[in-house]
């Protein structure tokens, strides 16, 4: 069976500005934010809302002025992880059950209100269950369940709280990732178990789509689109390397690499076409990156670090992720940041 990476109160935080430096100059140097210690920060919003996780098994909610709301989606021993919040504050995600390694699905409205929902037929067993993935302006979820056969289906869930399911023909597993305003749907499937993945693209109107950019003969990740239809993610080639891509609602793909090591993600783009994700190596590892749509590229630094990931970017081209930092006794501390050109 394959499976996909799974995974009240609040406080006043400061926080650290560092200058960084691009690989090319641009108009001005970049501001870094550092989260508190163990944060993970995974989509940001256009007004500059920031959810990820923090501390034990809790969601968070960062607004711009710094203050910090955790939450729980489940009150029992939960790990609960935001994936995507909207325009309008709502915050969709995933929680796992530990006792039971089930997991379910949650919608967090702007006032702190969670209803947590399962798809109909998911599994009740290890493994199984409903993840959320993605959110758009209406308040449309996407995402996946796995049923007790261990068959992965997309799904849509309205803000009725109905379902829509869908498979990619000849899927096995379908895996929907995001959703842009329009109703627009990407992410991957695989035919069975060993088969690499195919990305995929369903229309507002329920068409799908499967892809490869050209040279992806040991893979597709569809991994984020934005509002005019644009998909990134990677894609392997004969050797395994991974290279990003991406793919205009014409099917016309853009590939590209950084000089400094291969693409591992692709995470985000936004309207202006502008991607980020994880990529290259620097002193210290992987880096985060941000591709603009002129082909320029600029890696994103975080001091003491041992490496980073960059997980969402806004219309601004705001960007948040994680970083992994040093700490005492061979650790590493884990500090969600907010990069802001």
């Amino acid at each position: 069976m394959a499976n996909s990476r799974k995974f009240q109160g609040a406080l006043r935080c400061f926080f650290v500005l560092v200058p960084l430096g691009f690989i090319a100059p641009l108009h001005a140097k970049p501001v870094l934010t550092l989260l508190p210690v163990d944060t993970q920060a995974n989509a940001i919003n256009d007004s500059g809302v920031v959810v990820g996780t923090v501390g034990f098994g809790l969601g968070f909610v960062r607004t711009p002025d710094g203050m910090i709301t955790s939450f729980k989606a489940e009150d029992s021993n939960s790990w609960t992880t935001p994936q995507s919040i909207n325009n309008s504050g709502v915050t969709a995600g995933s929680y796992l059950v530990s006792n039971t390694l089930v997991t379910h699905g949650f919608v967090r409205a702007a006032d702190g209100t969670i209803a947590d929902f399962d798809a109909p037929g998911a599994g009740a067993q290890q493994y199984e269950g409903t993840w959320a993935t993605g959110i758009n302006a209406s308040g449309i979820i996407t995402g996946y369940y796995a049923e007790e056969s261990g068959y992965q289906h997309g799904l849509v869930r309205a803000t009725d709280g109905s379902f829509t399911f869908f498979d990619v023909p000849g899927a096995m597993f379908t895996e929907a990732w995001c959703i842009n305003d329009k109703g627009v749907i990407a992410g991957y499937w695989f035919a069975d178990g060993s088969s690499p993945p195919h990305g995929f693209v369903r229309s507002a109107t329920g068409k799908i789509t499967s892809f490869d950019p050209p040279g992806a003969s040991n893979g597709t990740y569809a991994n984020a689109v934005n509002v005019k239809g644009a998909i990134t993610g990677i894609y392997m080639d004969d050797a395994r390397v991974a290279h990003g891509y991406i793919r205009q609602p014409s099917g016309a793909f853009t590939t590209f690499d950084i000089a400094s090591g291969p693409i591992v993600r692709s995470m985000g783009i936004n309207a202006k076409g502008t991607v980020t994700g994880v990529g290259g190596y620097t002193k210290a590892g992987f880096a985060g990156f941000v591709r603009y749509q002129s082909g320029k590229m600029a890696v994103i630094n975080t001091p003491k670090s041992d490496e980073n990931d960059a997980n969402g970017i806004n219309t601004d081209g705001v960007v948040v992720g994680t970083a992994q930092i040093p700490a005492k006794h061979h650790q590493t501390n884990w500090y969600g940041f907010i990069w802001t050109p």
